[in-house]
């Protein structure tokens, strides 16, 4: 169904009208039945209570009833002064007006009365934010002592030392100007600093115009607030969960999930802001490097947006993989369907070749958007977890007090944690196992007298029923590992997000890895070993072979031991079938399961006919006892849904749980494709396409089958780099083990020369791996430079730092006309006399022996 954006437009209040913005925020309690048995935390966090503790932050709240009157809804929202107070006091980052800033550094600072004012006009040199020259122009320079000088104008030092023309002046220069061949950058562009409450600060930051139409001034201009949605968002979450000494509502949402004290707490969704992000994302065809991610990180934070950015540069290196994949299958074709065609292996070693370059790609790209987008330095600044408990102790650092959890006491919980993923690894070798005795017994392993195994023509169908029941039990049994893991993770008492997060990442990883390879490394490695200790006339049903045999007269190529299956067939087929269950089954499952799980809860929410009349004769008579007379207007719209209760019904996309279940996703495709690319040339290709089409289905079902998410920050993606690079090594690692020792380029050679082969080669192309990604930096030069800007413009602007007292006295001497004393002529008080020698210091008298007897 998705959203009508055109039926809900904002309603025209005072506040709404003031300051362009209304209610951010929404939680849903239960209203319980009066014989309801309620536990002590149920009691104790009544919507009394909720709502006492978010007014005493000074938070506005709006309650009302859903149409079933089972739920009360609690509006939230902040006027810009308190939430300008707690971002100053938090030291919360904001983005740098450009220009502001530019013209800020160019007029430098004065300890006059702490203000900027104007004062001298002086010419300037320097380029304005957008690169283009500056020279001539003059700016006001405020009267007073210098603090820092401007930047427009620095002394020119070469090896360090002040530069002095013909005549003697010292030499100045533009130092704060832009060279393409350094950086694309200017100057001040994507600089972000710490919110200062400070009047004199308030122009420096970023302004954002009102997306509503009805917010536009009656000149024509847009309406403009300095703190987007998801900024308003964020703090209003920082303030529900910050301790009450802190001058927070000390709130945790999801204790109070857990307790069944809260049905739900969600964001609001701005109708217009939404509609713009679909106008620029939901779109039939879209290339992967358009995505909107701007849009995106305004509307949703920065925590989803990295995921699609991840996911956008991923799907497009994945295009240049998949034209080299199909050149490669056009190979095998023309070689008469040949899985060991000439170009195999030259396909695998571009593989390696590829997932290098990826990865590092994405590491520099990384870190451009962490710079662009303020979240450098996000990790160090991380709040703690509200889950997060330990003995109040007072810090080594500040001398507050803290929450403190020993490590000796997590290594316990750890260990158990590792203890359950080991018994689910066993659980899904045991059902591989499983899987392949039922392959054995319908393929006839018993005796064709035991044989279920049906056929097209001479087409053997039992072989791909076992590979599409593999294929689904991969993709079903690690959904329900993912609750597991996040409980035993819970249990852990992580002390960030970010901690938390990573350790899940570690466990789900562990378990996946087995669970999704587990059958592809027993097909490559270890059934050529079954199919020779086998006796079953029909073990080339269901095990395959190694190239072992003698070469095929006719044809040339090896043939395997009494004409069995060769290994690269049989993994060509298994990924093959794991790809397309994961592409039909996995995208039906994004798409129906939000699409019947919202049906579903909108007809639980609907009113019968029933309950509409007895809840329209129970509003009449409240309004009579107010003594108003209800309208049929005003009493059918109290039994029609609102839009938040619209929202309200939507699937919750979870920033933690659904974002790390989409990463998994992609990382074990990740592997699907580089691991065994040799056996399936056209992995590639079908990651492309199912890439794209996740693309636009992700963008359809977080926009429009879901409520809006709670935004984020995030710096990286976290553990998941390190997952990729540790398969980014395994790929080689089995594709040269499935050329040495499955495929049968090296099968006329000894299985001493294939080993000593695999491994020369193996520790070559690791090597080779490892010293390119030592050499090429993860962080751009541009962006280094750009973060070294930030940091002077904070230290300059916000900061006040000063500048040495010789430089301030040059720049005066040659700028301003201020004389100050020849330092080549010799003060009047000097004292000239020169010493024969040096008296301060005589020499000290030493006994004759130093070494005395033990006496």
């Amino acid at each position: 169904k998705g959203f009508q954006i055109k039926k809900w437009e904002p309603a025209r209040t005072k506040f709404r009208a003031a300051h362009g913005y209304s209610y951010d925020l929404v939680m849903v309690m239960p209203i319980y039945a009066a014989d309801a048995h309620l536990s002590d935390f149920q009691k104790k966090y009544s919507h009394e209570y909720v709502v006492e503790q978010l007014n005493r932050t000074g938070m506005q709240t709006s309650l009302f009833y859903s149409v079933q009157q089972d739920d009360l809804f609690i509006k939230m929202r902040m006027s810009p002064d308190l939430l300008k107070e707690h971002a100053g006091k938090t030291g919360y980052k904001m983005q740098l007006h450009a220009q502001n800033v530019l013209t800020r550094l160019t007029q430098g600072r004065k300890s006059n009365d702490g203000a900027w004012r104007k004062g001298t006009r002086t010419p300037i040199t320097g380029d304005d934010a957008d690169g283009n020259p500056i020279g001539g122009k003059e700016v006001d320079r405020p009267d007073g002592e210098w603090q820092w000088l401007p930047l427009g104008t620095r002394r020119t030092l070469k090896d360090g030392k002040p530069v002095h023309d013909d005549h003697g002046d010292q030499e100045w220069e533009s130092g704060f100007g832009v060279d393409k061949d350094q950086t694309k950058y200017n100057p001040t562009e994507y600089i972000y600093g710490p919110y200062s409450i400070n009047d004199d600060f308030q122009d420096i930051y970023e302004n954002v115009d009102v997306v509503q139409s009805t917010e536009q001034k009656e000149d024509g201009t847009k309406e403009t607030r300095i703190f987007r949605g998801v900024d308003r968002i964020k703090l209003m979450m920082d303030i529900i969960a910050a301790k009450e000494h802190d001058g927070g509502a000390e709130l945790s949402f999801a204790t109070m999930k857990n307790e069944k004290a809260l049905t739900a707490f969600f964001p609001i969704h701005d109708y217009e802001e939404l509609w713009q992000l679909e106008r620029a994302w939901i779109k039939t065809a879209q290339w992967p490097w358009h995505i909107p991610l701007k849009n995106i990180r305004d509307y949703m934070g920065e925590k989803i947006t990295l995921y699609f950015a991840w996911l956008a540069t991923y799907t497009t290196f994945l295009l240049v993989a998949a034209v080299a994949g199909s050149i490669t299958w056009l190979d095998v074709a023309f070689e008469g369907d040949n899985k060991n065609a000439v170009l195999i292996p030259y396909f695998a070693a571009f593989m390696a070749v590829w997932s290098t370059v990826f990865l590092e790609t994405w590491k520099r790209k990384e870190k451009n958007l962490a710079m662009k987008w303020g979240m450098f330095g996000f990790e160090e600044e991380e709040q703690v977890r509200v889950e997060f408990e330990g003995e109040m102790k007072a810090s080594l650092i500040d001398g507050k007090e803290e929450p403190f959890f020993p490590d000796e006491d997590r290594w316990p919980l750890m260990c158990k944690s590792q203890s359950y993923i080991w018994m689910w690894v066993f659980a899904v070798i045991g059902m591989c196992i499983c899987i392949m005795i039922l392959q054995y017994f319908i393929t006839g392993g018993y005796g064709e007298e035991h044989t279920i195994n049906p056929m097209i023509g001479t087409y053997h169908l039992g072989p791909i029923f076992a590979q599409l029941l593999n294929a689904i039990f991969i993709m079903y049994w690690g959904d329900l590992f993912t609750p597991l893991a996040i409980e035993l993770t819970s249990k852990e008492n992580h002390r960030t997000q970010t901690n938390f997060e990573d350790s899940l990442i570690a466990k789900s990883f562990a378990f996946n890895f087995v669970n999704a390879y587990a059958s592809l490394f027993y097909v490559a490695f270890f059934s050529s070993i079954f199919y020779n200790w086998s006796e079953s006339e029909n073990k080339k049903y269901f095990q395959c072979n190694t190239y072992m045999g003698e070469t095929d007269p006719d044809t040339g190529h090896i043939i395997g031991s009494e004409d069995g299956p060769n290994c690269m067939e049989a993994m060509n087929s298994m990924l093959g079938t794991i790809f397309c269950v994961r592409l039909i089954l996995g995208n039906m499952a994004e798409v129906g399961g939000p699409v019947w799980k919202n049906y579903r809860s909108e007809q639980e929410n609907q009113v019968s006919s029933e309950e509409r009349e007895i809840l329209k004769r129970s509003i009449e008579a409240s309004m009579a006892v107010q003594h108003s007379t209800p309208s049929d207007a005003g009493t059918k719209e109290a039994l029609n849904m609102t839009a938040i209760e619209e929202q309200y019904v939507l699937d919750e996309y979870d920033t933690t749980l659904d974002l790390f279940n989409d990463y998994l996703e992609m990382v074990i495709q990740f592997g699907y494709a580089t691991l065994f690319s040799c056996s399936f040339t056209l992995a590639p290709v079908m990651a492309y396409v199912n890439n794209y089409v996740e693309l636009r289905v992700d963008a359809w079902k977080i926009c429009t089958q879901s409520r809006r998410p709670l935004p984020g920050g995030a710096e990286d993606i976290g553990t998941w780099q390190s997952v990729l690079e540790l398969m980014s090594i395994l790929a080689i690692t089995t594709n040269l083990g499935i050329v040495c020792f499955t495929s049968e380029k090296l099968v006329k050679a000894s299985r001493s020369f294939r080993v000593i082969w695999f491994i020369l080669i193996e520790h070559f192309a690791v090597g080779a791996k490892v010293v390119a990604a030592a050499v090429i930096p993860d962080c751009p030069d541009e962006v280094a430079i750009q973060l070294a800007r930030q940091e002077l413009i904070i230290d300059k602007i916000i900061n006040g730092a000063k500048d040495e007292l010789s430089d301030i006295i040059e720049y005066q001497k040659d700028n301003e006309g201020v004389k100050t004393e020849d330092d080549t002529e010799p003060p009047i008080f000097a004292e000239l006399t020169v010493y024969p020698t040096d008296r301060e210091w005589t020499e000290k008298k030493r006994p004759k022996t130093i070494f005395h007897d033990g006496d």
